[in-house]
């Protein structure tokens, strides 16, 4: 998502939060609070592996990071 945002900046910021809003959903399946080591490929992407893995959550937290890093930048080059 890092990189997404680093070539495309604000163009990929709402397919960013879009790919977020699915593994909100998978988050309050199986173990709550955490998502699956894998996913598939192809949709319906559903959970495979290990049901809880900590890269992958440290990972989508570090995105909002990014996400709110970004949203904020933009509104200061608004003002």
């Amino acid at each position: 998502m890092e990189a997404c945002l680093k070539l495309y900046k604000r163009t990929r910021q709402s397919f960013v939060e879009r790919q977020m809003v699915g593994y909100e959903d998978e988050m309050f399946q199986h173990c709550i609070g955490t998502i699956p080591e894998l996913f598939d490929g192809n949709p319906p992407f559903h959970g495979r592996g290990a049901i809880s893995f900590a890269m992958n959550v440290a990972e989508i937290l570090r995105t909002l990071e990014l996400l709110e890093r970004y949203n904020f930048n933009s509104g200061e080059e608004r003002k």
